[in-house]
């Protein structure tokens, strides 16, 4: 399927291409592929001291295998390429196959969403446990409703489990998803990574306010509503917006502007190229001068990072 920024999106798989160009359905970010062909590589590095130690110590304990509780089970390699596929569920219209794959996602049913893929679809994915494994990379879904079908156009409004972070990247709280379905075994059926996912955020005007308030907060000395992992920002600017405490003057803020106005390379950096795309900067005016950076995290626009004014 494919968006412009745990439908997971209908569930959306990352291409190539100018930020805010739809993507592919089937996955979230390149950016946990990254993380996880960094983790490979320390643990082969890893694995090699390991085995060195066994050699020249046989008397001491065996090397325990490095255990992260976040990462999901792995379907073996002989299970995910199974060559006997599931037979498909194809429904009696177009509409009732995007429905019903719709609703098995936001029940975890993945038996029953992988039924309604065309066939090319389960070949792709080759097995229950396999598709059941590649959700790591899907957006939740949490809703959907029907926006349109006319003339083969299936589109939904796909609401997800939003969140930020710095390997995922961006999980948007809302998307427009247009559906390819196919035609066989005398029903229909999803093309999944076909369908275009096209990401809702706030009004950029609500940005303004969420920084605003941000501000006033500081400017009160209390805790305001942020990130709730540290800000992408240096010491200084941090030093800036904490000297908002106990100020006095009026805080004003400009209105929201896209990244590629400013040198974004720090939130490149945290959050992808992605951010781009998603994320506005909103100049603060009054005691202290700062580009504010914010997100669009649960439908709302939540301070994620400072800049230089």
């Amino acid at each position: 399927m494919s968006p412009d920024t745990e439908l997971r999106d209908p569930v959306s798989r990352e291409q190539d291409g100018a930020p805010g160009d739809p993507t592919v359905a089937g996955a979230r970010s390149s950016r946990r592929r990254d993380a996880v062909i960094v983790v490979v590589a320390l643990l082969v590095g890893m694995g090699g001291f390991a085995a060195y130690g066994a050699v020249t110590d046989p008397d001491g304990p065996a090397p325990a295998a490095p255990i992260d509780a976040d990462l999901e089970p792995v379907t073996p390699l002989a299970e995910a390429g199974s060559s006997s596929v599931a037979a498909g569920s194809p429904a009696a219209s177009a509409v009732e196959a995007v429905d019903a794959f719709l609703s098995a996602e936001a029940d975890g049913d993945f038996e029953a969403s992988f039924a309604l893929l065309s066939e090319a679809q389960r070949s792709t994915y080759g097995s229950v446990p396999a598709w059941r494994n590649a959700h790591a990379d899907f957006f939740p879904v949490v809703g959907h409703r029907l926006v349109e079908a006319d003339d083969g156009t299936i589109r939904t409004e796909v609401e997800y489990r939003s969140s930020l972070d710095e390997v995922v990247g961006l999980v948007p709280a809302r998307a427009t998803v247009e559906w390819v379905v196919v035609q066989e075994a005398g029903g229909w059926a999803v093309d999944f990574d076909a369908s275009a996912v096209q990401p809702i955020y706030p009004d950029d005007a609500a940005a303004a306010e969420a920084v605003r308030d941000w501000a006033t907060d500081l400017q009160r000395c209390e805790e305001p509503v942020q990130y709730e992992a540290a800000l992408v920002a240096t010491a200084d600017l941090v030093r800036a917006a904490e000297s908002l405490c106990d100020s006095d003057g009026r805080i004003g803020a400009g209105p929201a502007r896209t990244l590629d106005e400013f040198d974004a390379s720090p939130l490149v950096s945290a959050f992808g190229t992605d951010a781009l795309a998603w994320a506005r900067a909103v100049e603060l005016d009054g005691p202290a001068e700062l580009t504010v950076v914010v997100a669009p995290v649960d439908d709302r626009w939540v301070v994620v990072g400072l800049l230089p004014a």
